[in-house]
């Protein structure tokens, strides 16, 4: 199949060859540098209508980080900046494929596997050196060539070590199946949470399952937090020291597992010369004298781009204090209602539309302005929501659902609003007393009425003038109760618009079928 934005110019450097991947707000193509003439890839994020701002945050986040580390078992960041209201970053072309799709192949031998280990190990050792936590290493997030060279991606939820996480506890970010037992309970990450993140990596990679993989979230994430000495038995089949190695980096207690990846490294007893491509391993990778010239120049373009990235992030960057809070998670008062990752939602400008939204909702229904106690008191707060939501109480944000945290609130009423770009703004009143604790578990699908829509033979949708998308949509549109604007057009056959009301609980079917005009 043709691609049909191949050979389109972004950016006044880029050229498109592939799109790779591309949903509304982002995209990653395979590109061609027109002025130094090599190929790369080009992760892009569009802020004109971002519907959530930790995603800006999460690509601000990756580039920064990976552009102190260089290290062959980390992918390499050449570029990144802003042009309009675009951000880029511009990485390494490294022709691969994830690590899962590797051991769907299964096509590994047992020595390729130790050496994929041993690069993975290698790669999180840079990383951890340069005070670097990945917090989200899963397959996924490991890319393979046909050299069996490895190297770790994805850095958009990793953390920067400093004195001042010595005495704080953690948001919950990571993918359920992968997170280490401290990472599920909010406590301080370390380096060995990662560890425990590569152990079940490892115990895929060698027996091609996830030991603590169930058919829910919960129950996933039950089994990393209980699990007994059985999860070890298919390792049993395994070199002694590869088995001893993953039964050691999931230990359910931290101070139980390795200390850092050197101490792996020392166990498996490894030698360079175990990971060491020779030139016949590597099929047309040589490097001639004008790819070197282009490597000289890549580099430029990158100290360049760290200089016009610092300026770009000091103009759009803005901080916003919010209430004080420390997370805590009690483990049996429920499990993360969410399957996709999950990420830290630190204190960002919401795009404008939505903060109107916000905005529109506080007035027309915050709690009267009754006198309140000046006292405040710790409140503990559990929240799970299904798909997942930004969490404000009193219009200042917490966290992204699953939050488990303890907030410092008056007594009396707050209000909480849960903020989904694909749902309408869901509130209610927290009604707050001393010593007190607030648990509650939301489902979007169930709190709003939907539309329906079947369009012939299809059109672009929009409700009370907000796009929704193009028929066929993948499911009904969340709206609230009452009546709605709903225009659907079509460049050719022209425009439908009409009032639709919806009551609570209903599922409204909305049907138009455009008729060509008779000539």
């Amino acid at each position: 199949m043709t691609d049909s934005i191949a050979h389109t110019q972004l950016f006044e450097k880029f050229e498109i060859i592939q799109t790779l991947k591309k949903d509304d707000y982002s995209a990653v193509y395979r590109a061609l540098h027109i002025y130094l003439g090599g190929e790369i890839i080009l992760k892009t994020l569009d802020t004109s209508n971002l519907s959530d701002s930790t995603l800006l945050e999460r690509f601000k986040r990756e580039a920064k980080i990976l552009a102190r580390l260089k290290h062959k078992n980390i992918i390499n960041v050449l570029d990144f900046g802003t042009y309009s209201h675009y951000f880029y970053i511009s990485f390494e072309y490294f022709e691969s494929k994830n690590l899962r799709e590797v051991i769907k192949d299964n096509s590994l031998s047992l020595d390729d596997k130790r050496r994929l280990f041993i690069q993975l190990l290698l790669g999180m050792q840079a990383a951890h050196e340069s005070k670097i936590i990945h917090r989200d290493i899963k397959p996924d997030n490991v890319l393979v060539n046909r050299a069996r060279e490895l190297k770790i991606a994805d850095f958009g939820l990793a953390s920067v070590e400093s004195d001042s996480m010595v005495t704080q506890k953690s948001s919950i970010v990571g993918t359920p199946g992968y997170m280490s037992p401290e990472q599920i309970t909010g406590e301080v990450l370390t380096a060995q949470s990662d560890l425990f993140s590569a152990g079940i990596v490892a115990f895929e990679l060698f027996t091609g399952l996830n030991p603590f993989l169930k058919g829910d979230i919960g129950s996933t994430i039950n089994a990393i937090l209980s699990y007994n000495d059985t999860l070890f038995a298919p390792l049993e089949a395994l070199p002694q020291d590869i088995r001893e190695v993953i039964t050691k980096l999931l230990q359910r207690g931290k101070n139980k597992r390795y200390n850092d990846c050197g101490e792996v490294l020392q166990a498996l007893d490894y030698t360079p010369e175990e990971v060491l491509v020779t030139e016949s391993m590597k099929p047309g990778l040589g490097l001639g004298k004008t790819s070197l010239f282009v490597l000289l120049a890549l580099c430029i373009t990158c100290i360049l781009g760290i200089w016009i990235w610092r300026s770009a992030a000091h103009q759009t960057q803005q901080n916003r204090p919010i209430t004080d809070t420390s997370a805590v998670t009690n483990a049996n008062q429920g499990a993360p209602a969410q399957t996709s990752p999950m990420e830290n939602a630190d204190s960002h400008k919401l795009p404008a539309a939505l903060e109107k939204r916000l905005d529109n909702a506080t007035e027309k229904n915050s709690p009267s302005n009754e006198a309140k106690p000046q006292q405040a008191y710790l409140i503990s707060l559990v929240l799970d929501c299904t798909p997942w939501a930004t969490v404000y109480i009193d219009s200042a944000k917490l966290d992204v659902t699953p939050v488990r945290q303890v907030v410092r609130l008056t007594e009396g009423k707050h209000l909480l609003k849960l903020v989904h770009p694909e749902y309408p703004i869901f509130q209610t009143t927290l009604n707050v007393k001393k010593d007190d604790n607030y648990f509650a578990r939301y489902s979007l699908d169930s709190l709003f009425p939907k539309i329906r829509f079947n369009i012939s033979p299809w059109g672009e949708v929009w409700v009370d003038q907000h796009y929704i998308g193009q028929t066929p949509l993948k499911k009904p549109v969340s709206v609230t109760a009452g009546k709605h604007l709903v225009t659907v057009t079509n460049p050719t056959l022209g425009k439908y618009e009409t009032w639709v009301t919806v009551g609570k609980g209903e599922i409204v079917n909305f049907e138009h079928r455009f008729e060509a005009e008779s000539k």
